[in-house]
């Protein structure tokens, strides 16, 4: 990119440097293994599915921020470099019957899954909980809640949080690391699971009697954490078009254990 530089009265044309180029980039490729096992029981009045699978995606297409420094005086290239495993059972159990006219079946199925970084750069020194490699993707790090300040005794008694300024319906928070004082040395994981379900299951049922189908269906997901934000998490954020009712139950003296802390305005 080019810009403009002023000396004096005259101004300069400027170059700065852009990515840098990476003439090797390629394909990421996948490696998939299945195992499989289908079978009924009964005269097939219990039907079953039992899946077993892998897969390794190499040569993901990354940028190496974490482990190269930005004075390096230049926008990085993306390599193809990076290695993650997703592995996972899926099964499903059917019965099928009929009494008199009505036939029907029941069929529960589920699946787990569950991601692991094999390779990902990682620079030297890095905190614990920064550390991808032989994790699960996109973990969930922050600072660990013990629950809310109840009094300004309760705030005085407690270690310095932050920049200080805490209130009774405040949000007291851990100190991980035992130094007597909440900062960012204090964040830790607080969650191994992210906005993608690793348990997701299901039941169904339906069937047929006198010419009249029926079909009706549930469905589930657990392992599963999602960090609110924006309108949903900020009080007064929109002004009057923060109207979300859950909101309401917010700590008061009266109300000490509240889902949500003190109201407050601002970011």
């Amino acid at each position: 990119p080019s810009g403009t530089l002023v000396s004096g009265s005259e101004g300069l044309t400027s170059i700065t440097p852009g990515i840098l180029p990476n003439p090797d980039v390629t394909w990421e490729t996948a490696t998939i293994a299945d195992v499989g096992l289908e079978g009924s029981l009964w005269k097939s009045k219990l039907q079953f599915v039992v899946d077993l699978f892998y897969k390794r995606t190499s040569d993901i297409l990354l940028k190496r921020i974490r482990s190269i420094p930005a004075t390096v005086g230049a926008q990085l290239p993306a390599e193809n470099y990076a290695v993650v495993d997703n592995k996972g059972i899926e099964l499903s159990l059917t019965h099928r019957n009929r009494i008199g006219a009505l036939d029907f079946y029941i069929t529960l199925n589920g699946s787990y899954a569950r991601s692991k970084v094999i390779t990902l750069d990682e620079p030297a020194n890095i905190p614990d909980y920064l550390l991808q490699t032989g994790r699960p993707l996109n973990f969930i790090t922050g600072y660990k809640a013990l629950g809310y300040f109840q009094s300004a005794e309760d705030v005085a008694s407690y270690y310095p949080q932050f920049n200080g300024g805490q209130q009774p319906g405040d949000v007291k928070y851990a100190d991980i690391n035992g130094d007597k004082k909440v900062d960012a040395n204090d964040i830790t994981i607080i969650s191994m699971d992210n906005s993608t379900p690793k348990v997701i299951g299901g039941l169904s049922f339906g069937g047929s009697i006198k010419g009249f189908d029926f079909a009706v269906l549930f469905q589930g997901a657990t392992k599963v954490n999602r960090l609110l934000d924006g309108m949903a998490r900020t009080f007064f954020q929109g002004g009057s078009w923060n109207n979300f009712v859950d909101l309401k139950d917010h700590w008061t003296p009266d109300n000490p254990n509240a889902r949500y802390p003190r109201p407050w305005e601002g970011p």
